[in-house]
């Protein structure tokens, strides 16, 4: 038997922690699968929707609706630029949603909130985009059946009369406040888009009437009385394949990652901008605000490659 040194003992002991320490690396790697960083931080140059006017003071509802372009909806009725402390932004958006109101989209609901599309300068036909903002919901907001905050669109613009080409994909919240993207679509009740849409497949059945699918769905809560951190990111898929992907962080924390989308068709259209609705219900339901009430969002940043 050979003689035990102490340089033997160190050595043999240096041996047997490497190896515990190379299971325990092998055990994390299979168990634990390491998340993707927030869009954010991969997109190099971030465009924000500026809340301040030129002389550095909170844009009034007249300059916001300026700013909103043609086609926006209650932004001069429905919201205003205030100075929040301890916000994300400078300035932060307040909307009101007055009782009895619900989304622009919807068929058989009164207008309420905001609905505007925001299109960056050289954003048009990029391959991929992330949004980000922070939103803000008063500690005793009522969730209602069903709300709507911003999201991403592309294709086309998207239509309030009667979505028949392109896509979106809103953050939506549902009355529990549990969350998902909710992602409008051509035909989304087949799931085989137009030339200029996609398909989604889901897990649960869809109305023939539907504009809209949920990706996602019940995968996070959004919280109350604080400031709440939103990342939205949206890649397009290859020409005939579906892999596009949709993520969504909420405090910097993957909730939602699909990557086997198929967004687009044959005639390959790209990403447009910020479709910016804030308001109860939805494209396919018609939930309205139970009571008066408004929250407070961020400066919207976006990002696209």
């Amino acid at each position: 038997m050979a003689k035990l040194t102490p340089q033997t003992i160190l050595f043999n002991g240096a041996g047997i922690g490497i190896g515990l320490l190379s299971a325990v690396y092998m055990i994390n790697s299979a168990l634990f699968t390491p998340t993707i960083p927030q869009c954010s931080q991969r997109y190099q140059k971030a465009i924000e929707l500026g809340l301040k006017s030129r002389s550095g003071k909170p844009m009034t509802p007249i300059e916001l609706e300026t700013r909103a372009g043609l086609g926006s909806s209650g932004v001069l009725e429905n919201a205003s630029v205030e100075l929040v402390d301890g916000a994300p932004s400078a300035a932060a958006l307040k909307v009101r949603l007055e009782k009895g109101s619900g989304s622009v989209h919807a068929k058989d609901a009164k207008p309420g909130g905001i609905s505007f599309l925001w299109k960056p300068s050289g954003m048009a036909g990029a391959t991929a985009a992330c949004l980000s903002y922070s939103v803000f919901l008063p500690s005793a907001f009522d969730f209602g059946g069903a709300g709507v905050l911003p999201g991403l669109f592309g294709g086309a613009d998207p239509d309030v009369g009667g979505h028949t080409r392109g896509f979106a994909t809103r953050l939506m919240w549902n009355s529990d406040g549990m969350g998902q993207i909710d992602a409008e679509l051509p035909n989304a009740s087949s799931q085989q888009g137009a030339s200029a849409g996609g398909e989604i497949d889901v897990q649960i059945p869809i109305s023939d009437s539907a504009r809209s699918v949920p990706i996602g769905p019940s995968a996070f809560r959004l919280p109350r009385g604080r400031w709440v951190s939103i990342e939205q990111e949206v890649v397009l898929n290859s020409p005939d394949k579906s892999d596009g992907v949709a993520r969504l962080w909420i405090d910097g924390t993957l909730k939602i990652e699909r990557n086997d989308l198929h967004w687009r068709g044959g005639k390959m259209s790209g990403l447009a901008g910020v479709i910016a609705d804030v308001s109860y219900g939805g494209v396919d339901n018609g939930y309205v605000a139970p009571a008066d009430t408004a929250l407070h969002i961020s400066a919207l940043q976006a990002r696209w490659k």
